[in-house]
């Protein structure tokens, strides 16, 4: 029985708080190769103090994640493993140290360049150097440690990706390469939703988007892998689950699937948000983030969940000192 290779992000959320070592911000060299040096060593010296990424991951996301696992039922064996910016592919019981390392740029645990976080294209670079870089370090653990690692052992067989564009973009030249390993490239499966354009990959990237959010459930931030688990489902006795298959499934589903609303809001600046929660802790002592973010788009202004999330941290750290 051929396993189904299905590759996921990994998530901010953890069950453990990494020790300051081997969290990204702390290291000091000054390019992407000398912060990757530093990091290897940091990560040797905790290999000890190892977990489960099964264990290690936390959230929504990866609960759903994990859930992949039960989607063969008799057709296939579906295989789990994790695209880490710490420590490369993973499997999900493959021992790694509590780390805290993201593809996010404005996260404080970026893997982006400091000078780089408000040089959109720059930023994109320092993150295909390091995912590049990360995964020829020579670890002395098994591989697979790239995707194309994956690839070259499991030609035959399926390669399923649920992953943002930004984790998309900067694992694109192992992705290119793993695609050139596959027998077929049709086995090659990419659901990204919102993601329109991924150089060399355009044939592999499965229509989706969120007005599946009804079908699938659950939060916004986890339709990646509830859309690629429900198509999974689908697919019963067959064992195809190929590009040209999952295309077709796919479009059905958008097909018939309602409109989502459209919201008319006007783009605000960081400073904005920062004045506005500002105002706001000003008259309360306590305010709910939430609340607040739902207050500020009522105001007719737009902000994403993730930037509000930053902005107000800032202003509360700056609060407390």
């Amino acid at each position: 029985m051929k396993p189904i290779n299905v590759i996921v992000t990994c998530t901010k959320q953890k069950s453990l708080e990494a020790p300051a070592a081997m969290q990204l911000r702390n290291l000091h060299g000054r390019s992407v190769e000398g912060r990757l040096r530093e990091w290897k060593r940091q990560a040797d010296l905790y290999s000890g103090a190892s977990c489960t990424a099964r264990r290690l991951y936390a959230g929504d996301h990866w609960a759903v994640a994990k859930s992949l696992e039960q989607t063969g039922g008799k057709r296939s064996v579906v295989q789990v493993w994790v695209i880490s910016a710490g420590f490369g592919v993973v499997s999900l019981d493959a021992p790694i140290a509590p780390y805290s390392a993201t593809f996010s740029t404005r996260h404080p645990d970026t893997v982006v360049l400091p000078g780089h976080v408000q040089t959109a294209p720059s930023a994109a670079e320092d993150k295909r150097e390091w995912w590049n870089g990360l995964t020829t370090l020579g670890w002395t653990r098994e591989r697979p440690i790239s995707v194309r690692d994956l690839a070259a052992e499991f030609p035959d067989c399926p390669m399923v990706l649920a992953a943002s564009a930004n984790y998309l973009h900067a694992v694109q030249d192992d992705l290119l390469a793993a695609r050139d390993l596959l027998d077929d490239p049709d086995q090659l499966a990419i659901f990204s939703a919102g993601t329109d354009e991924l150089s060399g990959l355009n044939e592999h990237l499965i229509p989706c988007d969120a007005r599946l959010q009804p079908l699938v459930g659950g939060i916004l931030r986890s339709l990646n892998v509830r859309v690629l688990r429900q198509y999974l489902n689908s697919c019963g006795t067959r064992s195809t689950v190929g590009v040209r298959a999952a295309k077709r499934v796919l479009e059905g589903w958008l097909a018939t699937a309602p409109e989502r609303p459209r919201y008319d809001r006007a783009p605000a600046s960081d400073e904005e948000v920062r004045q506005f929660v500002s105002r706001a802790m000003q008259v309360q002592a306590r305010v709910s983030r939430t609340g607040l973010l739902q207050a500020f788009r009522q105001s007719g202004r737009a902000c994403e969940q993730n930037r509000f999330k930053a902005l107000f941290g800032e202003v509360e750290a700056a609060r407390h000192g």
